[in-house]
């Protein structure tokens, strides 16, 4: 199945889409507590650590999910570990070459021609 949530991901994530704008403002606790147990079944479910949540601006030119909910991404992470009962690893330095690996088995830069320009380092 192809997803349509974030250019160059589609094939190799999940997208959650957070109802609101969190630029200037934080996401109320119970949606930001329903984000990290959905996140948790999700990592439960596909066998995905919880150091594997990224943002939309991690792969793409955008200003999604807003400032506040980004800078609450590392919470979010811990949030998840400790649903799993796992310890939180430090996330990849690279999650476009993490996911391209995965997918393909195979470096992201043998496939620089297919991605969006600038989406690699």
């Amino acid at each position: 199945m192809r997803a349509a949530h974030c250019v160059g991901q589609n094939t190799v994530s999940i997208g959650i889409e957070n109802e609101g704008t969190y630029t200037s403002q934080t996401p109320p606790a119970a949606q930001f507590a329903a984000l990290a147990d959905l996140c948790a079944h999700i990592c439960s479910q596909y066998g995905l650590p919880a150091s594997e949540i990224y943002g939309h601006r991690d792969f793409n030119a955008t200003s999604c999910p807003g400032d506040r909910l980004y800078a609450m991404l590392p919470t979010l992470r811990r949030d998840v570990a400790t649903r799993l009962g796992t310890t939180l690893s430090e996330p990849e330095e690279d999650p476009v070459g993490d996911l391209v690996r995965q997918a393909t088995g195979r470096p992201a830069a043998l496939f620089g021609e297919y991605l969006p320009a600038g989406l690699l380092p």
